[in-house]
């Protein structure tokens, strides 16, 4: 599901995203550079989970995220879990959550697999049920992830592609 369409949201991604960067001319995304940008994208994806009922948001423990978390499980009122990874082994801290809770894996952009799987990894290790992921950008790997789940629900605000 994608909420691209809403003029207001691609408004919003557009001011926390600066310029092109380097060869590939990647967009670069700053939650902290617009909090009112961040709310509305942050409200947005919120809005279209809220029949998930989602229990416990699992991310990693980045500036963006922890802005974009902070948002969504205020709107969702539930509890966040931060993801660290050190030495190849991914840890949650945070909260403390329950076995079974229906979760939501989220990041800013998922920019390779691995920074996928291991979130819906250390989840389903934790015994937390991944029933939704969600993105402000649409990447490559969160679109071969919904190509192999059919039975989680996806959020992106907007395609990696203007």
């Amino acid at each position: 599901m994608q909420l691209g369409h809403d003029a207001d949201v691609s408004s919003a991604i557009a001011a926390l995203c600066g310029d092109r960067e380097g060869p590939s001319q990647k967009r670069h995304l700053d939650l902290l550079a617009s909090a009112v940008a961040a709310e509305s994208v942050a409200t947005s994806i919120a809005q279209q989970l809220r029949a998930n009922g989602i229990q416990t948001i699992v991310t990693w423990d980045t500036p963006n995220t922890a802005v974009l978390a902070h948002i969504v499980s205020r709107e969702l009122s539930c509890a966040t879990a931060l993801a660290h990874e050190q030495e190849g082994i991914v840890e949650l801290t945070g909260c403390s959550f329950n076995e079974h809770d229906r979760t939501l894996v989220m990041s800013d952009e998922f920019e390779t697999p691995n920074s996928l799987h291991a979130l819906t990894g250390v989840a389903e290790s934790r015994s937390l049920t991944v029933v939704a992921v969600a993105a402000i950008l649409g990447t490559t790997p969160l679109d071969e992830y919904v190509q192999a789940s059919t039975d989680i629900t996806v959020v992106v605000a907007e395609s990696l592609d203007p």
